[in-house]
């Protein structure tokens, strides 16, 4: 299923779609997608919660064809751009969680550079909550490689039961 496909805004290149997952039993190793884009020479990713794999991609006529391998039933995202970047892989899409109670929320940072990547992670809890801990994490990857980072959210008494949301961000690099 996929969720959404994206255009990120005029200063870059990058498109984005959500999948969240394929039908089991269902003819879905090896499917071909194709997507409107003007990318010349396209790079392309899925991200999965564990792993970023690099996909093939070729560009035609103002779309890009990519070979997607099945995909379990979870968040995942494919990354169409011209150039790499380091990811943010959050391991669910969606935590459930209980007022009164701490919330573990983990990612993966994924270094897709063909150069060190050194900077911080940035976790910002949802409004009115207690900041998030640890909200800063230093990082320091060397091309290629990746890191599970773990912070805990202390989830209010009166927090509304509604979605809440965490900022995750790279930045100082």
């Amino acid at each position: 299923m996929v969720d959404t496909w994206r255009k990120s805004d005029e200063s870059t290149d990058l498109q984005m779609v959500m999948i969240m997952g394929t039908q089991p039993g269902g003819q879905d190793d090896n499917v071909v997608v194709s997507l409107a884009s003007d990318l010349p020479q396209p790079s392309a990713w899925l991200l999965r919660p564990d792993s970023v794999q690099p996909l093939p991609a070729s560009a035609a006529d103002g779309r890009v064809e990519l070979t997607l391998p099945r995909v379990r039933d979870e968040f995942n995202a494919l990354i169409v751009s011209d150039s790499t970047y380091p990811f943010l892989v959050p391991e669910a899409r969606l935590i459930r969680c209980r007022t009164g109670e701490p919330v573990q929320v983990r990612f993966g940072l994924v270094n897709a550079l063909d150069r060190p990547l050194q900077g911080r992670v940035e976790i910002a809890a949802p409004a009115g909550w207690p900041a998030a801990e640890p909200a800063t994490v230093p990082v320091d990857l060397q091309a290629g490689s990746s890191a599970v980072v773990d912070c805990t959210l202390a989830v209010p008494e009166d927090a509304v039961q509604a979605p809440h949301f965490v900022r995750i961000e790279l930045s100082g690099l």
